[in-house]
């Protein structure tokens, strides 16, 4: 039977990512996959649910997922996998608080699952609770002095130590609800000083793994930033190449990225003004290893002209579209708040002014956008956990 297992082992690219690029991990899920033998006591009906789980989760619906690895958690409350599964489901749903009580549930029913460290240890960091992570993979250390997953528990911890060098050099010392400038300016402002930007999308036809239903993407990506602004960003679509801010095409061809194991990419050119002069954006729609979904090609859209507005960095939240993860099970459901609030911060002189404009009650009022965005906390986590029983009841 496969158990889908260990996240977060391309974390360890996101935390220092700070490039205009989209970093996109080409694992399955928040897990890779390992053979294991199903516990004995679990029940024939419980693995086949399980399995459903497994299938449904293979194949990106995870709606379906979720229901199915329940049931199997609830025919038997004890069995750690559908735990460890769920939390895969919902942390590609960015539901990050549900994803973190379902590693914590599957580490507390088999502390001696390496696995199941690694998995908390990557949902602290995918969610950058970074102290947190760092002391559980302390933990996990000390546990496991010669464990199969020190290396990259070590590679986490270096690297998350770096991210709070980076945050106190930046005076990031808390999180903040309201946006992510600091974050989005890292290296210096570099924005537009006129709109609406002129944008350019290339003719797509004859880059393989192109469909023509990609064709509304770029637009539908301008159109979610100008409307979600009110219109302090604003863009107009041009046929021709000459004279446009913004350079937009679909590629085939890795290489045409300055990291080829990125899905997309951003270039941006400082003009003599010391404003934006120009921004080059390139979607890669396929590579020698991996196809990518019709909702990463749209994540990676709306995060690739967020950095042609000026977005330098990424977002210290993973609901952002401006996180700097993404891979092929998460499903991003458009910008939020605080990407539109970041984006009007840069352009609104007044702070005051852009959080009215971004805090209006019609954006709140729109699903689309969600409400306000909140540190997650472990309050989530007061109810009680499930024993390990199965593991000590007779065959």
């Amino acid at each position: 039977m496969q158990l889908a297992l260990r996240i977060y082992l391309a974390v360890s690219l996101v935390l220092i990512a700070t490039s205009e690029a989209i970093a996109v991990p080409f694992a399955l899920g928040l897990g890779m996959s390992l053979q294991r033998k199903t516990p004995a006591n679990v029940p024939q009906i419980a693995r086949d649910k399980y399995n459903e789980g497994m299938a449904s989760y293979r194949s990106n619906e995870y709606a379906t997922a979720e229901k199915q690895f329940i049931e199997a958690s609830k025919m038997i409350p004890s069995w750690e996998w559908p735990h460890q599964m769920l939390s895969s489901v919902y942390g590609g749903l960015k539901r990050n608080q549900d994803a973190w009580r379902e590693a914590k549930i599957a580490l507390h029913l088999d502390t001696e699952d390496e696995g199941a460290w690694l998995d908390l240890v990557g949902a602290y960091l995918h969610s950058m609770h970074i102290e947190k992570a760092i002391q559980l993979g302390n933990e996990y250390l000390k546990r496991f002095p010669k464990g199969k997953y020190c290396t990259q528990i070590k590679q986490q911890i270096v690297l998350a130590n770096r991210e709070l060098e980076r945050r106190k050099e930046l005076g990031v010392t808390r999180f903040d609800p309201d946006n992510y400038l600091p974050f989005a300016t890292e290296g210096g402002q570099l924005i537009w000083n006129h709109f609406p930007l002129k944008v350019y999308i290339a003719d797509a036809r004859g880059v393989k793994g192109f469909d023509k239903s990609y064709s509304s993407m770029l637009p539908d990506a301008l159109n979610e930033w100008q409307n979600g602004t009110s219109g302090i960003i604003s863009f107009t679509i041009v046929t021709t190449p000459e004279n446009c801010d913004i350079d937009c095409a679909w590629t085939d061809n890795p290489a045409d990225l300055g990291n080829p194991g990125e899905g997309g990419e951003c270039v941006t050119t400082r003009g003599a003004s010391g404003f934006l002069e120009h921004a080059r954006v390139r979607i890669l729609t396929r590579s020698k290893t991996h196809d990518p979904t019709t909702a990463m090609l749209k994540a990676v859209c709306l995060h690739e002209v967020g950095h042609a507005l000026g977005i330098r960095g990424h977002s210290d939240d993973c609901r952002d579209a401006m996180d700097s993860f993404a891979s092929d099970n998460m499903q991003i459901a458009g910008l939020t708040c605080r990407d539109l609030r970041t984006v009007c911060r840069l352009y609104v002189k007044d702070p005051p002014a852009a959080k009215i404009i971004c805090g209006a009650p019609k954006l709140y009022a729109n699903k689309r956008y969600g409400t306000p965005a909140a540190p997650l906390t472990d309050a989530y986590y007061t109810q009680p956990y499930p024993d390990s029983s199965y593991k000590t009841q007779p065959n």
